[in-house]
């Protein structure tokens, strides 16, 4: 049986000093054994610093908000897997609806993001969902099917259960 994670995702909020005082509430009326796991989700200007908090935490992740789907390169601003996982980084969020909508992410696109953070060792929390629109219409499932299919369906079962 899957272990249940609570995900708290900064978006674009927070500062350094926000941050660490969020994650300090947090861990610090969280049990020690707790039956769910803790995934933090900062901005990546964060990420080394919360990491580097919840490093001894048996059950406390941190996650990077997205990835590039490139490995290196001339591609200012964009962060690679290889860069997230050279920090205390578990987990990585990829296909969130703003960055499909607004970026114009496709499921191509998402796919080769997943590949990267595979091969970096990082375990991958897939956002998937549709419109308002194509849920009165009733087009959500396939919708989500397709978004599913398309993204993760090439993925062998050894790297699917890292998805």
């Amino acid at each position: 049986m899957r272990k249940n994670i609570l995900i708290g995702n900064w978006k674009m909020n927070l500062n350094n000093q926000d941050s660490v005082d969020l994650v300090n509430k947090i861990l610090s009326k969280s049990p020690k054994k707790q039956k769910v796991d803790l995934v933090f989700a900062p901005s990546f200007t964060e990420l080394h610093t919360i990491g580097n908090m919840c490093v001894n935490y048996h059950n406390v992740f941190v996650a990077a908000q997205d990835c590039s789907t490139n490995t290196k390169g001339a591609f200012t601003g964009e962060v690679s897997a290889n860069m997230i996982a050279s920090f205390h980084v578990d987990y990585v969020i990829l296909g969130h609806s703003e960055r499909r909508q607004n970026f114009n992410e496709t499921n191509l696109i998402l796919e080769k993001k997943i590949s990267n953070a595979l091969s970096n060792n990082l375990k991958v929390i897939f956002c998937c969902g549709e419109s308002l629109e194509q849920r009165k219409k009733g087009e959500h499932f396939d919708w989500v099917k397709k978004q599913i299919s398309d993204s993760i369906f090439s993925f062998s079962e050894n790297q699917f259960v890292n998805i």
